[in-house]
């Protein structure tokens, strides 16, 4: 909870800002993306990874009456502490997908566009990828926490994958190679 609060302190929100003005306006410069308008092209793929992070962080936060009853909120409070997760993980999955898509995202997408292959389909496999990635390396230089488990590694991989869906499709990219896109 701290953490969320710290991070909707002014200078939090104004450092997240930055970094997603810095994220639109460098990606925007290149030349290999070839669609028209980068600039806002890049913002609305921004800001489908933020409307979907939102709905991550509904649906992750939610918890029939039943089950809370169970865990031992009453009944009285059950809207308080529902709308309390949300703004919990909202804050904390928003900040990390869009700094995510600013460090990594950008960068394959540009990288993706100079080799003619900026589809939506290549960007969610790109973006598995790099998940699996991050999940050994993170696995492996984190020697007390155990390894995900498979379950636990495909579902944040399956959540990264949507949110590179949510870019992609956000930025307008095609959902194919356009033909002659390789030759240069």
């Amino acid at each position: 909870m701290f953490t969320a609060a710290a991070l909707l302190h002014p200078v939090a929100l104004l450092s997240l800002a930055l970094v997603l003005f810095a994220g639109v306006s460098i990606g925007g410069q290149s030349k290999s993306l070839t669609i028209q308008s980068p600039r806002w092209a890049l913002a609305k793929g921004l800001f489908a990874v933020f409307v979907v992070s939102l709905v991550i962080a509904a649906t992750s936060a939610y918890v029939s009456p039943e089950e809370s009853r169970r865990l031992g909120v009453q009944p009285e409070n059950y809207t308080t502490v529902l709308r309390r997760e949300f703004i919990v993980l909202a804050v904390l999955a928003t900040y990390v997908s869009l700094i995510g898509c600013c460090a990594v995202g950008i960068p394959i997408v540009i990288v993706l566009a100079s080799k003619g292959w900026a589809t939506v389909p290549a960007v969610v496999l790109s973006s598995v990828v790099v998940s699996l990635l991050f999940r050994v390396v993170a696995g492996l230089l984190s020697l007390s926490q155990p390894m995900p488990t498979l379950r636990e590694a495909g579902f944040l991989t399956g959540l990264h994958a949507l949110l590179a869906l949510a870019f992609a499709t956000g930025m307008g990219l095609s959902w194919r190679v356009r033909k002659g896109a390789n030759e240069a």
